[in-house]
């Protein structure tokens, strides 16, 4: 490994200055870097403590990235990797609004609006997420109507094999959860198109409890609006609406359970003391 760097940093420094490279090569070069920097099976994040100047060094280089080469790909894909994972790479909400702000003002109308979907999901902390849509029955629903109630919501479609996989396992949670306030809402953005495979899925899953919508039609606006890049996204929001958790977060489900243990044990808390 030790070798394989340092004949990479001679090649990359030999391909930075050659008079051939182009802005954009040099965008790209520099974005490739920045997701392995970010990426939480990095080598970064794998050792036992985050290097904070690591991390505050790569920021700056993002925003270099945007700024100076205009990278749009790679800013996507590093936006929605900070959203989702900025926790544990050690920034908190301020700092990743601070970062967002300056790129609100790009004159790239692209990395404008990427700037803008992290401000909304950093708008979610304190904001109730707001949704409408038909339930597979086509009862009209507005997510208001769960206020009180701890929910995850699921964005979906049936061409995603990873969503499908995670359900039985957020089924499991929501059976041990559901006496304590705890709800499902499940988004198929498919479900016209794709009806008798939304209700096949729903029906041998055995998701018979959760909060079943038609997304069609909204996906576009939700994924632009958030910066969302595919499926699966998930929400987990508190009793006020307002989101604990995204989908790097939730993780496919597998620590579902202990992020509601998390919560309902602060709500114990907070009870305890206005007694």
């Amino acid at each position: 490994m030790r070798e394989w760097l340092d004949l990479y940093s001679e090649l990359r420094t030999e391909m930075w200055n050659h008079p051939d490279t182009t802005r954009e090569q040099r965008g790209e070069i520099l974005g490739a870097e920045l997701i392995r920097t970010f990426d939480p099976f990095s080598a970064v994040l794998a050792s036992a403590e985050i290097d904070s100047e690591i991390i505050e060094r790569s920021l700056e280089e993002a925003q270099k990235l945007y700024e100076v080469y205009g990278n749009v790909t790679d800013t996507l894909r590093i936006s929605g990797r900070l959203i989702s994972e900025y926790r544990a790479l050690g920034i908190d909400e301020n700092q990743l609004i601070s970062f967002f702000e300056p790129l609100t003002r790009s004159e790239n109308e692209a990395i404008r609006n990427i700037a803008l979907a992290g401000h909304e999901q950093m708008r979610l902390r304190t904001a109730p997420f707001e949704f409408q849509a038909d339930t597979l029955d086509g009862a009209s629903f507005d997510m208001a109507e769960l206020r009180g109630d701890i929910v995850l919501v699921d964005h979906w479609g049936t061409n995603c094999a990873s969503c499908i996989a995670a359900m039985p396992l957020i089924n499991d949670v929501f059976e041990a959860y559901r006496d304590r306030g705890f709800s499902v809402v499940s988004i198929a953005y498919d479900a016209t198109s794709k009806r008798r495979q939304v209700l096949r899925i729903k029906s041998e899953l055995e998701l018979d409890d959760w909060v079943s919508l038609d997304g069609e039609g909204q996906w576009e606006a939700v994924s632009q609006r958030y910066g969302y890049q595919g499926f699966p996204q998930y929400m987990l929001l508190n009793r006020d609406g307002t989101l604990f958790a995204g989908t790097g977060e939730v993780d496919l489900g597998r620590n579902l359970a202990a992020l509601l243990d998390q919560m309902l044990a602060a709500e114990a808390e907070a009870s305890l003391v206005a007694q």
